[in-house]
């Protein structure tokens, strides 16, 4: 919806969200769209769940093959994108395996361009949780964590939203984000989650990118030692 597009958008969802995929990100997809951004929704690969018929042996090997095809779908989602200002939205269990992907490849540190929004991140295993706050220690770029808590009564969210802000607080992440979602999560409801993304966007990342690019070299590198020699 512009002639030149502020960046493009990859929203991944949830790993664990089935059929309700395309409900879980195309209201965003578009409105996000309609505001100026390229953007592509990949669903990655459903989650095994572990059967009777799995030994040990054989259940590794079926998640070993899971994990393959999600950082598979994740790089050629990325490979796709041309443009120089890119963002990640990720739901769910998608925010692990998008972080373990950009540290694979190394672009955290190569493509300061690459930013990430964690929409109710969960740890990609639920029996290792901790997993997921590891990962984030590691983030370089802005990271944007927008959650809705508490969960229904019968779950529980861990890392919760604490647990993940006090990881970033000793990491000491210079750009870490936190904010709660006030409304529907997604579907045709979401208009809230819509304007607040957008916002949240506007404000940490666009504006964010200008005040960078308006800093000269010579005002980003003032020396304001005395003169004389210097070792």
């Amino acid at each position: 919806m512009r002639a030149e597009p502020l960046g493009a958008i990859l929203l991944l969802t949830d790993t664990l969200s089935q059929q309700q995929w395309l409900d879980q990100s195309q209201h965003l997809r578009i409105y996000l769209a309609e505001q100026g951004w390229l953007t592509l929704t990949l669903p990655l690969p459903i989650q095994p769940v572990r059967t009777d018929r799995d030994t040990d042996d054989s259940f590794a090997e079926r998640l070993d093959q899971h994990a393959s095809r999600v950082t598979s779908r994740i790089e050629s989602g990325l490979s796709s994108i041309t443009e120089e200002r890119i963002l990640i939205i990720a739901f769910g269990r998608s925010v692990e395996w998008t972080i373990r992907s950009l540290q694979n490849h190394n672009l955290q540190s190569n493509d300061p361009g690459i930013r990430l929004i964690m929409i109710n991140p969960r740890p990609a295993n639920d029996q290792n949780p901790l997993s997921l706050l590891e990962a984030m220690a590691e983030i370089e770029s802005t990271v944007i964590d927008l959650y809705k808590e508490p969960y229904p009564a019968d779950q529980k969210a861990i890392p919760d939203a604490r647990m993940r802000r006090n990881t970033m607080v000793r990491a000491g992440h210079p750009d870490f984000h936190q904010q709660v979602i006030k409304d529907a999560i997604w579907g045709r409801e979401s208009d809230w989650l819509k304007r607040q993304v957008r916002g949240l966007i506007n404000t940490h990342i666009i504006l964010a990118d200008k005040r960078r690019e308006a800093m000269t070299p010579e005002t980003m590198e003032v020396d304001e030692r005395p003169p004389g020699i210097r070792r």
